[in-house]
């Protein structure tokens, strides 16, 4: 692929049918996908399977990493025409693997040949997608697949992890446990102990001696 073979790609791509369901956020997911290409004397046709790893919370790693299965020039040229998707893969960690299961030539025109496979699609899988590529360009297809699958499943796997607490620091839960434990203890003074007993264990105790004493007070002023 070149500058002239992005740009033709880019045009000539095109998602017919797009997958309803989004990547889990805490197991595997699985689409397969059907391409739809003109061929020299005919149309070609591949079937395959995208494999997206549950996302996970990850340092900063190689695209090769969190890829495999697709080209290195198509990534290389896919990553600079999509620099901010490519950011929020690292940072959220996801791992799609590509797999071209078939390809298989028939002698129909690519316009028959789609509208017979999109007829065939049943409706009710809402892990299928149908593309439409250039056939040298077939691979660009998938990624431009595979970013919009990430695209509209990132905000709600953001939001699960967000919801349980996978993007505070170490210090951050910490210190909300700490505060959890000072309110109940407020209530119950069964739990000073392993108040204190938190504080010294991750060694915050002398930073909250003296709110620690003035609640030992309180209660005991009860």
């Amino acid at each position: 692929m070149n500058e002239k073979d992005l740009i033709r790609a880019l045009r000539l791509t095109k998602i017919i049918r797009r997958p309803v369901q989004k990547i889990f956020t805490f197991w595997d997911t699985e689409f397969e996908y059907t391409i739809v290409s003109a061929g020299e004397q005919g149309s070609v046709l591949r079937h395959g399977k995208l494999v997206c790893q549950k996302p996970v919370i990850i340092t900063p790693e190689t695209l090769r990493e969190n890829f495999s299965g697709f080209s290195p020039e198509a990534l290389k040229l896919f990553e600079r025409d999509h620099p901010e998707l490519f950011q929020r893969l690292r940072g959220m960690g996801y791992q799609v693997t590509n797999s071209l299961r078939q390809r298989e030539e028939y002698s129909l025109e690519v316009d028959v040949l789609l509208e017979r496979v999109r007829s065939q699609m049943p409706a009710e899988n809402p892990q299928l997608a149908l593309l439409l590529t250039p056939d040298d360009l077939w691979m660009f297809g998938i990624l431009k697949l595979t970013a919009e699958v990430i695209r509209k499943s990132a905000p709600g796997n953001y939001r699960d992890f967000d919801e349980r607490g996978y993007f505070r620091t170490e210090e951050e839960r910490q210190r909300e446990e700490i505060e959890i434990l000072f309110a109940e203890a407020r209530e119950n003074p069964n739990y000073i102990k392993e108040l204190g007993d938190t504080l010294q264990r991750y060694g915050l105790f002398e930073q909250y001696e003296d709110r620690f004493f003035s609640l030992l007070k309180y209660l005991r002023n009860l």
